[in-house]
C-alpha cells in the first residue's frame, strides 16, 4: 500500500499516546521494585527448600556413618532460616524507608513526564476550540429606526400668553447653555478614555524585539478605535482572529461568560 495516501495521525492522538507511554513506563519501573517483605519471602523460601533437602538426605541415607554429617547439615540450614528471620526484623524499618524513597523517586519522574504530556494535550484542545468557535448571531449589528417626536409648542392651538413666551425663551436659553457644555464634557471624557486605552507603536513594536506579535483589530468595523485583544488575568494573546478567540476564551471555564463583541473589547481591549 502506498504510504503517501495514508491519513496522518492527529496531533491530539499522538499527545494522548504519549500519556499512555508515560503510564506504561511508570508501571514497568514499579514492577521491577520489590518491597522488603517480598525480598524476605524469596530468601526464606530458598532457605526452607535447602532445609527440606537436608532432611530428605537424612531419611534416605542407609549408611549410619553418614548420619551425623547429614544431621549437622540440617542444623546449619535451620540456622540460616533463623538468621534470615532475625535480620529481617532488625533491618525492616530501614529497608522500608529505602523502598519508599525508591518508589517516590520513580513517581516524581513520572509526574514530570505526565505533566508535560497532559499540558501538550490541553494546549492542542484549547487551540482547536479557539479555531472552531463560530461568531454568535447575537454579535451581528443592529439598526434602529430614528424616533420622531413632536414639538409640544407647535401642538398647542391658540394664542400663548406673553408670560409663557418669556419663560419658554429663558428655558431654551438655559438648555442651549447646557447642550453646549455636554459635548465639551463628553469630548473631554472620550479623549481621557482613549488616552488610557490608546496603543503606542513604540510600546508594541519595541524596535522589532517585542516578545509577542499582536494582531490589531478595529471595533466597530471601519469606524471604531483600534484594539489589541488579550487577557491579562491569564496572559493570553489572541492572534489569528482576536475577537473570536477572546469570545471563546471568555466562554471557557476560566471565565464562564457569554459575551458579545462589545463585551470582549471592553475588558480585554487595550
Amino acid at each position: 500500500m502506498d504510504s503517501s495516501h495514508e491519513t496522518p495521525v492527529l496531533e491530539s492522538i499522538t499527545a494522548f499516546n504519549q500519556i499512555k507511554q508515560d503510564v506504561d513506563w511508570c508501571e514497568g519501573k514499579l514492577e521491577g521494585i520489590q518491597s522488603p517483605a517480598q525480598k524476605h519471602k524469596v530468601g526464606v523460601e530458598a532457605a526452607y527448600a535447602k532445609l527440606d533437602t537436608a532432611w530428605k538426605h537424612v531419611f534416605q541415607s542407609t549408611d549410619l556413618s553418614k548420619r551425623p554429617q547429614l544431621q549437622r547439615e540440617v542444623q546449619n540450614r535451620a540456622s540460616e532460616v533463623e538468621i534470615l528471620e532475625l535480620n529481617y526484623r532488625i533491618s525492616l524499618k530501614d529497608a522500608e524507608a529505602r523502598h519508599r524513597r525508591e518508589v517516590d523517586n520513580i513517581l516524581g519522574d513520572f509526574c514530570k513526564k505526565l505533566g508535560k504530556s497532559v499540558s501538550a494535550l490541553l494546549n492542542l484542545r484549547e487551540n482547536e476550540v479557539l479555531q472552531e468557535s463560530p461568531p454568535s448571531d447575537s454579535f451581528r449589528g443592529h439598526t434602529s429606526e430614528p424616533q420622531h417626536t413632536s414639538d409640544p409648542l407647535h401642538s398647542q392651538a391658540g394664542a400663548v400668553p406673553q408670560r409663557n413666551i418669556d419663560q419658554t425663551a429663558e428655558t431654551r436659553k438655559r438648555k442651549r447653555g447646557i447642550s453646549q457644555q455636554e459635548p465639551e464634557q463628553a469630548t473631554a471624557a472620550h479623549i481621557s478614555n482613549k488616552a488610557k486605552r490608546s496603543i503606542h507603536f513604540e510600546e508594541i513594536f519595541q524596535n522589532g524585539n517585542a516578545r509577542v506579535k499582536h494582531t490589531i483589530v478595529q471595533w466597530p468595523p471601519n469606524q471604531g478605535d483600534w484594539f489589541i485583544i488579550r487577557c491579562d488575568d491569564h496572559d493570553f494573546n489572541f492572534k489569528d482572529n482576536p475577537l473570536v478567540g477572546g469570545m471563546a476564551h471568555m466562554r471557557g471555564r476560566k471565565h464562564g461568560k457569554k459575551p458579545n463583541y462589545d463585551e470582549v473589547v471592553e475588558p480585554s481591549g487595550n
